[in-house]
């Protein structure tokens, strides 16, 4: 099983070193903290949008994650996606974000930050609890959700 919290690279390194890399995380919820590249990269692996190379002995089969939570991607529906990614190779991710006010997306966008990470006392929910805030100019956290969200695992592409 690989670690519930990893970088970017313990990701990259994890997925490389396993022949069904996709496997573990199906049917999990997965939070990617920071966007640009690197964020967009690791939720197209998720959404089997990466190179079929990538996946070894993973078949479609396999199913999928439930969902991924993407903090810092400044968008909050596809077409504010389309409109603000700067690389072109992740304009086919906006398929995946809510279109327009709907929230039934495999990606849920948010602009705030990851401000508290603890385990779950509800295993059947996720691994952990996590609450996400805004910050002020000064970058001090504001508004701090007052609900926990669950996840199963935490990318840090940061």
């Amino acid at each position: 099983m690989p670690p519930g919290i990893m970088t970017y690279e313990t990701f990259s390194q994890y997925r490389a070193h396993i022949n069904e890399p996709l496997s573990p995380f199906v049917g999990k919820m997965i939070d990617i903290v920071g966007a640009g590249d690197s964020g967009y990269t690791v939720a197209e692996f998720f959404l089997r949008e990466s190179d079929q190379k990538v996946y070894r002995e993973d078949v479609a089969q396999t199913g999928e994650v439930r969902g991924i939570r993407l903090s810092g991607s400044g968008s909050s529906n596809a077409d504010e996606f389309k409109k603000n990614v700067k690389n072109n190779r992740y304009a086919g991710l906006s398929k995946y974000f809510p279109d327009g006010d709907s929230k039934d997306s495999k990606i849920k966008p948010t602009s705030k930050y990851l401000a508290e990470i603890a385990e779950s006392t509800e295993p059947e929910k996720g691994r952990f609890k996590v609450r996400y805030a805004e910050k002020d100019a000064r970058g001090r956290i504001i508004n701090l959700d007052a609900e926990y969200s669950y996840t199963d695992y935490i990318i840090l592409v940061l």
